[in-house]
């Protein structure tokens, strides 16, 4: 009956139930807790995104997750989502991060008057949180024009890939490979690949190479 009523009152914009579907997003049933998310991002009120964000940090199921994502993007109100990134950043909130990241790229799409801080995203590329730096990863190989300033990066992930475990290595090339084919990343894999003295990182980018 939650659920039903989380979906009428998003399908009618039912201004007066935003208190209550704000409850239902800790909902221990993830099909209520979606509803919510879906009625919460149709209302439309930027007063709601902290609360979508906070959310975001706290609830673990990857469906909800996307429910919760893109309700901000429904909201479409970047400016209140940058407001409260650095608090997130500060007090290591990496999936309130993950979503305002996430959800600023896509309303970068609809907003022509909006855009994505390039250097915020590939500072998180770097980031120590894996899906924090995933997903940081995955936007910055969405725009082939950030190709150069993400050549820093590129050692630096070599290096870790070396010296870490097979998981982390796996992990490490799988992102490398999604801007591998990107100017001035292939460069800099390339440059890494011609230095004979630097085991580690070749075995690296031979793997690479391989995907």
């Amino acid at each position: 009956m939650q659920q039903v009523a989380a979906h009428v009152s998003g399908l009618h914009r039912d201004v007066a139930a935003l208190e209550g579907l704000l409850l239902l997003l800790d909902h221990k049933d993830h099909g209520v807790a979606r509803a919510a998310a879906e009625a919460i991002g149709r209302l439309g009120n930027p007063v709601a995104c902290r609360a979508l964000l906070d959310a975001s940090a706290r609830l673990a199921d990857r469906s909800l997750q996307h429910s919760l994502t893109y309700a901000l993007i429904e909201i479409g109100n970047p400016q209140i989502i940058l407001e409260t990134l650095p608090s997130f950043r500060q007090l290591k909130k990496n999936g309130s991060t993950r979503a305002a990241i996430l959800a600023l790229d896509h309303m970068a799409l609809r907003l022509p008057q909006f855009v994505l801080d390039r250097d915020e995203v590939i500072r998180l590329c770097a980031d120590d949180d894996p899906a924090l730096c995933e997903t940081a990863w995955w936007i910055a190989s969405q725009h082939p024009e950030w190709s150069d300033s993400l050549v820093p990066q590129v050692q630096p992930l070599l290096a870790r890939a070396a010296s870490g475990d097979a998981k982390e290595k796996n992990r490490i090339v799988q992102l490398l490979a999604r801007i591998a084919s990107q100017r001035g990343t292939a460069a800099a894999l390339a440059a890494a690949l011609d230095q004979p003295d630097n085991n580690g990182p070749n075995r690296s980018n031979a793997d690479l190479n391989d995907t």
